[in-house]
C-alpha cells in the first residue's frame, strides 16, 4: 500500500498534484480522489486525477482545478477572478496609508538622508521599500502575486508623485547653467520610473509568495501531526520555520540600523561619557579618534590658533574655569521626558498644515521650579536623532553626571512643508518661511509653554549635514537670539550643489543674491563687534572629506579671519552618526563652557 497527504486549498493549488503512482503488481490499491487512500475499482483501467500545473508566479494566478464531472466551481472563480484581487487592493492601500500615516516613510527618509543621499533621492528609496512592504502584505494576506504587485507599483508611484511634480516644475523652470526643460528626459524618466516600481512589486510579491506558501506547508504540517503520531518529521520542519521566521524578525530591525546607523548601534544603552572640552586635555575622542585643534579667542578677540590647522591633532587649550562647573549645585538625577506638540506649520501647499515640535525636558523638570538653557536641534524629529545618536539617553548620562548642564532641546522638523529641504530659510516663493517660525513662533512657544531662560546667552543650535548648515547659518542670521551653535559635518554656502545637495539650490530659487545672504562663510564677516563677542561657533568637520571637508576648512578659515570665537574640530569617523555620537560630548562640552562664561548659570 502506499500512503498519500495531499493539501487542497480553496484558492487554488499551491503544489503540482503529479499522478500518482500504480503499482502493476498489486492495481487493487490506487488512490483516491482527494487524497484518502483506500482500494481502487476492480477494473484495471483506473486513473488518477489529471495533474494540476502551478506556474512560477505562484498560486494566486492559477487555473481552477476540475472538478469531479468536468464542472468548475464557482466560488473558486469568483474568488480568483474579483475577490482576491479586491483585497489585494484594499491590503496595499490600507498598508501604505498606515506607513505614511504612522511616520515611518518620514524617519526612512531622514536615515537616508544621514547616509549621504540627498532629499529627493532618498524619498525615491523609502517609496521603493515601502511600495515592496506593502505588496509583502497583500500576498501574505490574499496569496495573490499578479494582483498585489500590480497595486503595489500604483501605490508606490501615487507616494513619490509629488517629489516628482515638484521635479517637474524645477525642470520646466530652469535655464542656463542649471540646463534647460528636456520633454523626451521627462517621458523618460516617467518610463523609468513605471518600470522601476513595477520590478521591485513584482520581485517582492514573489519571493513573499515563496514565504507564503512555505508557511502555510509549515501550518499544514503542524495540523498533520497533531492528527497522526507518523508525522515527527513534520512537527521539526514547521518549528524550524516558526524558529527561522523569529529569528528574522529580531535580526532584520537590528541590522537596519547597524545598516543605518552604525554596526555598534544597539551595542550601548546610554553613552560613555567623553571628557567635556575642559576635561579633555592630551585625550582621546570616544570610538579612538584622536583629539582636534579648537580655536578659542576670548570674547571680542581675534581667532587664536590653539594647535594645528583644521583637523590637527593638537590638545584641547586649557580652560579660565577653575573648580567644579557653574552648574554642580543643581545636578538631578532621574531620566528626562521626551514630549511632543502640533502646531500650524510654515509653509503653504504642504503635505500637512501642521507642524510638530519634539521637546526633551531634563531628568528633575517636573519636580524643580528652576528656568532651564534651550538648544534648538534643526531641522529633524527627535527619532532621527534618537535613532543615530542615541541622543536623549546621552543626554541623561551627560546631566545627571554633571558633565553637562540640565537643558532643554527642542527638535524643530522641516519635514511636512513644500519643499523636501528647506535649508531652514524662508524660501524664494513664499511657500515656506522656516527661518521665521523658528526665529518667532517657535522660540515664542517655548518661552511660554516651558520654564526657560528667555536670554539669547541661554539659547543655542545644533544640527548634522544639512542641520549643521542650518545652525550655522541661522545664529549668524540671528545673533540676538543664540549665543551658541554646533555644526556636525555641515556645510557652509547657501544653495551649494553638490552629489550630496542637488536639491539646496531649490528654496533659493537659484537667486544669488539670496544665496549669499544665507550663506554662513559670507555671513561669518558682517557681524557686529558686540556680536562678535558673544557668539561662539563649535564646528566639526573631516578634512579630507572631498566636500564636506572642504566647506569645513572653509569656514573654519572665514570664521578666524572674521575674529570670530570658533572651535575647529577634527571627526573621527567621517560623515556618519557613529561620528555624531562620538564627538558630541566634546562639543556640548564646548557650548556649556561658553555659556557659563556668559553668566547663564551665575
Amino acid at each position: 500500500r502506499f500512503h498519500y497527504d495531499v493539501v487542497l486549498f480553496r484558492s487554488g493549488p499551491l503544489y503540482e498534484a503529479a499522478p500518482a503512482p500504480v503499482s502493476p503488481a498489486d492495481p487493487t490499491v490506487a488512490p483516491v480522489a482527494g487524497g484518502l487512500e483506500g482500494p481502487a475499482p476492480a477494473a484495471s483501467t483506473a486513473t488518477a486525477a489529471p495533474a494540476v500545473r502551478v506556474g512560477p508566479l505562484g498560486p494566486a494566478d492559477e487555473t481552477v482545478p476540475s472538478a469531479p464531472g468536468g464542472a468548475n466551481p464557482g466560488r473558486p472563480r469568483l474568488w480568483r477572478r474579483l475577490v482576491r484581487p479586491v483585497i489585494a487592493t484594499a491590503v496595499v492601500l490600507v498598508a501604505t496609508v498606515v506607513l505614511r500615516g504612522s511616520g515611518t516613510l518620514v524617519a526612512n527618509i531622514g536615515t537616508f538622508e544621514a547616509m549621504g543621499f540627498d532629499p529627493d533621492r532618498a524619498r525615491l528609496l523609502t517609496d521603493l521599500v515601502g511600495a515592496a512592504i506593502a505588496v509583502a502584505a497583500a500576498v501574505l494576506v490574499t496569496g495573490s502575486v499578479r494582483w498585489s504587485a500590480l497595486a503595489g507599483t500604483a501605490a508606490g508611484l501615487a507616494l513619490f508623485a509629488h517629489t516628482f511634480y515638484d521635479e517637474t516644475r524645477a525642470a520646466l523652470a530652469s535655464s542656463g547653467p542649471a540646463g534647460v526643460f528636456d520633454p523626451t528626459g521627462w517621458l523618460l524618466s516617467i518610463l523609468t520610473l513605471v518600470v522601476a516600481f513595477a520590478v521591485v512589486a513584482w520581485a517582492s510579491a514573489a519571493l513573499v509568495a515563496v514565504v507564503r506558501s512555505a508557511l502555510l506547508s509549515a501550518a499544514s504540517d503542524l495540523a498533520a501531526f497533531v492528527r497522526s503520531d507518523r508525522t515527527a518529521g513534520r512537527l521539526g520542519r514547521a518549528l524550524a520555520l516558526v524558529l527561522a521566521v523569529t529569528l528574522l524578525a529580531l535580526a532584520l530591525p537590528t541590522f537596519g540600523d547597524m545598516v543605518n546607523y552604525s554596526p555598534d548601534a544597539h551595542m550601548r544603552g546610554g553613552h560613555a561619557l567623553g571628557p567635556g572640552l575642559a576635561q579633555a586635555a592630551g585625550g582621546t575622542l570616544p570610538g579612538g579618534g584622536a583629539t582636534a585643534a579648537v580655536r578659542t579667542p576670548g570674547p571680542g578677540a581675534a581667532g587664536t590658533s590653539a594647535g594645528s590647522a583644521p583637523g590637527g591633532s593638537a590638545r584641547w587649550p586649557s580652560t579660565s574655569r577653575s573648580g567644579p562647573a557653574p552648574w554642580a549645585a543643581w545636578i538631578p538625577s532621574g531620566q528626562g521626558q521626551l514630549t511632543s506638540a502640533t502646531i500650524p506649520g510654515p509653509w503653504t501647499a504642504g503635505q500637512n498644515p501642521l507642524a510638530t515640535l519634539d521637546v526633551y525636558l531634563p531628568p528633575g523638570y517636573g519636580s524643580s521650579s528652576r528656568a532651564y538653557p534651550v538648544i534648538y536641534a534643526v531641522p529633524w524629529a527627535a527619532h532621527e536623532w534618537t535613532a543615530g545618536a542615541n541622543l536623549t539617553s546621552m543626554l541623561d548620562t551627560l546631566i545627571t553626571s554633571g558633565a553637562f548642564p540640565a537643558s532643554i532641546v527642542v527638535f524643530v522638523s522641516e519635514k511636512g512643508g513644500p519643499y523636501w529641504t528647506s535649508e531652514c530659510a524662508n524660501s524664494y516663493d513664499g511657500r515656506e518661511w522656516y527661518e521665521t517660525y523658528l526665529t518667532t513662533t517657535v522660540i515664542a512657544y517655548i518661552d511660554t509653554t516651558y520654564r526657560t531662560i528667555q536670554t539669547a546667552a541661554a539659547r543655542s543650535l545644533l544640527g548634522f549635514s544639512a542641520g549643521g548648515f542650518c545652525a550655522a547659518m541661522l545664529a549668524l542670521r540671528h545673533p540676538d537670539l543664540f549665543s551658541t551653535e554646533i555644526s556636525i559635518s555641515g556645510y557652509y554656502q547657501a544653495g551649494v550643489v553638490s552629489n550630496q545637495t542637488p536639491n539646496a539650490y531649490r528654496p533659493f530659487g537659484g537667486r544669488r543674491a539670496l544665496e549669499a545672504a544665507y550663506s554662513p562663510i559670507g555671513l561669518a564677516g558682517t557681524l557686529a563687534p558686540t556680536a562678535k563677542a558673544s557668539l561662539q561657533l563649535v564646528l566639526e568637520g573631516d578634512p579630507t572629506d572631498p566636500f564636506y571637508g572642504a566647506q569645513y576648512t572653509a569656514m573654519v578659515a572665514a570664521a578666524e579671519s572674521a575674529g570670530l570665537n570658533v572651535s575647529a574640530n577634527r571627526a573621527p569617523s567621517g560623515h556618519s552618526w557613529q561620528t555624531v555620537r562620538a564627538m558630541l560630548p566634546q562639543l556640548l562640552g564646548a557650548l556649556a563652557d561658553h555659556q557659563a562664561a556668559l553668566g547663564v548659570f551665575s
